[in-house]
């Protein structure tokens, strides 16, 4: 019978993957808010279904990658830049304010500092 020994885990790349996980999180949070003024304002439609649901799947995702599940990891990662590419078209019309602008493109950032810090080397499957 053979053993699968993990390789140790640094306490900086445990620390790099919270911090990933913590801002995806309050990202998340802030898509969900962001998502129901939406609705409250325009009414329901599919994009805003679309945002709120994939925020939603998120933060579940957030509770099972804290733990260690790296399968929820990348769910986080794909959940926090499926949102970000649903911000692409304001660079693509000309009549959306520049405060618009401005906060997707910070959103569009967030999203990759998530993604990038849970893609850093740490807790992987080992086979």
């Amino acid at each position: 019978m053979t053993a699968t020994i993990a390789a140790p885990v640094s306490r900086r790349s445990v620390i790099l993957t919270r911090t990933g996980l913590i801002l995806g999180g309050i990202l998340s949070a802030l898509q969900i808010q962001t998502g129901l003024s939406l609705w409250q304002a325009e009414g329901l439609s599919a994009g805003t279904a679309v945002l709120i649901a994939v925020a939603m799947v998120a933060l579940v995702a957030i509770v099972f990658a804290w733990r260690g599940s790296f399968p929820a990891r990348l769910v986080t990662i794909a959940a926090c830049l499926v949102p970000a590419l649903m911000g692409l078209p304001v660079y693509f019309i000309s009549d959306i304010p520049a405060g618009a602008v401005l906060l997707v493109s910070i959103g569009i950032c967030w999203a990759l500092v998530v993604a990038a810090l849970l893609l850093l080397p740490g807790r992987r499957p080992t086979h």
